[in-house]
């Protein structure tokens, strides 16, 4: 009996955390929206967020805690950041409108296939590609960049800084559509192969 209580307690450790990660990704942004103000405490919330992407993946690669709940809150839990995130730089100018409006519409399509596909059979464990895996990372990754771009002004208005929001926002939407896609083109290749 003591065992079995001992083994449940991490298989459900992962889901709390990114639980935990919601929550906070959502009071974190509706006080960044309501007095418009990024603070270096926001900042350090925002990477105390990002860093509990990693422990709840290490939790149950640990404790061999993989979920189907996981697997569909984890992905929930980036997007309801990211997209708080890209909203207020998109508001503030710092981002451009074709990248959050592209990177919004991908996450929503995404979700929803994701859901219907946890709907449908909930025992099925919908697996992150890579590529989703590395444009989750490089968004965390802008995100932090542009924190530290409004917070300090490490790189004030410039050239340089024009390029590399661009390339990085290119980056992203061909992460994010090629993640997307290649599922579907693998499944209708599948399709067609049988036939």
């Amino acid at each position: 009996m003591t065992n079995t209580t001992s083994y449940r307690l991490p298989v459900w450790l992962p889901n709390v955390v990114t639980i935990a990660r919601i929550v906070a990704g959502v009071l974190l942004f509706i006080a960044i929206f309501y007095d418009r103000k990024i603070t270096g405490i926001r900042m350090a919330c925002f990477m105390a967020i990002v860093f509990t992407d990693w422990v709840d993946g290490w939790l149950a690669r640990k404790f061999d805690a993989r979920t189907a709940w996981g697997q569909l809150l984890d992905p929930i839990a980036d997007k309801v950041v990211l997209l708080g995130a890209f909203a207020w730089f998109c508001l503030v100018g710092d981002i451009s409108l074709w990248f959050t409006v592209l990177y919004f519409a991908r996450e929503i399509v995404q979700t929803i296939v994701r859901i219907g596909a946890f709907a449908s059979n909930k025992q099925q464990q919908v697996p992150t590609l890579f590529i989703s895996k590395l444009k989750t990372a490089l968004s965390y990754f802008y995100g932090i960049l542009l924190f530290a771009e409004q917070l300090y002004l490490v790189m004030p208005a410039s050239i340089a800084r024009n390029w590399l929001h661009t390339a990085l926002e290119v980056f992203i939407i061909l992460l994010s559509y090629t993640g997307l896609v290649k599922p579907l083109i693998k499944k209708w290749n599948w399709n067609v192969g049988k036939k």
